[in-house]
């Protein structure tokens, strides 16, 4: 019994006989009645009982008759399925971004692709480190995060969403909001808080110490969280080095301060990364040239 057979039985069910079944599946009446004919022999039974005006359902037909239609409707939401996912309309997108680092953007991003295609689902994972490896072993669709050297040594692709950069972050009228933005060692005479080891920023803050030749301060904490360390910081005494994007609300709400440091290392190039040699879904695509062009407009608002 093939899925055909079922559909033109269903079919002649519905319209009560053969010659209407044939006209909605546009087929010849000789075909239809061929097809039926074969479905009646290898289940042993009569299906219809021809008469003048069509033709009548028998008790066997009757018996077959909520499989046909359970698989009329399989078959036409599959076919809807599958054409919603072949035109990006429905499916998951899977982003990987690094912390706290694309917020303002992903919450847009959300709210558009809702009204473009209700049926897509979006769905995020914020990751500390291997955020690298982890896209390349296929994980997920795209990456949001710095773009570096790894992009060309990974066989990957980038596309710049927008320029970040590194500031210290304090509470407002802290004593650091006053000193020489190009002098570093000044950075030693205050209380820090460092990200672990494995986030991309506790590797920004030993760098600008020692592009300075300055030793690394003894820090009051290590916190894996950047949502911590944002949230002790605006309470407390306490520094540290972020990124503009990972504390847009805070600055503006007036909740956190800043100090933006005089020295070229502290700009970071933020974009969408992806394998290169495996193809992106249409669904993919969608939204990444939405998050492109959300991007685009905040950096004309």
């Amino acid at each position: 019994m093939h899925l055909r057979q079922l559909l033109q039985f269903e079919a002649i069910l519905r319209e009560g006989s053969i010659q209407g079944a044939s006209r909605k599946l546009n087929i010849s009446q000789p075909a239809l009645t061929k097809s039926l004919m074969r479905l009646e022999e290898e289940l042993g039974v009569p299906l219809f009982v021809r008469e003048s005006r069509g033709t009548r359902p028998t008790l066997y037909a009757d018996a077959l008759r909520d499989f046909a239609n359970s698989a009329r409707v399989g078959h036409e939401q599959s076919v809807r399925q599958i054409k919603a996912l072949k035109s990006g309309a429905m499916g998951t997108v899977s982003i990987l971004a690094a912390p706290l680092i694309g917020d303002r953007l992903f919450s847009s991003l959300v709210t558009q692709v809702r009204a473009l295609q209700p049926d897509l689902l979006l769905s995020f994972t914020e990751q500390s480190g291997n955020l690298y490896e982890s896209l390349v072993e296929g994980r997920h669709d795209f990456l949001v995060a710095t773009i570096n050297e790894n992009v060309d040594l990974m066989d990957l692709n980038g596309q710049r969403l927008f320029d970040d950069q590194f500031l210290i972050a304090c509470a407002p009228g802290h004593p650091v909001e006053k000193m020489d933005r190009r002098n570093i060692a000044a950075l030693l005479d205050y209380h820090w808080i460092f990200p672990t080891s494995s986030y991309y920023l506790r590797r920004k803050i030993e760098q600008m110490f020692q592009s300075a030749d300055v030793p690394l301060p003894s820090p009051v904490a290590e916190i894996a969280s950047v949502s911590v360390i944002k949230s002790v910081v605006e309470t407390s005494d306490y520094i540290t080095l972020i990124g503009r994007s990972a504390i847009y609300n805070e600055l503006r709400d007036g909740r956190l301060s800043s100090v933006e440091l005089d020295l070229p290392i502290m700009q970071r190039p933020v974009g969408m990364i992806w394998r290169r040699n495996h193809g992106l879904s249409v669904a993919a695509s969608i939204v990444m040239k939405t998050l492109l062009s959300i991007a685009r407009n905040s950096e004309t608002d």
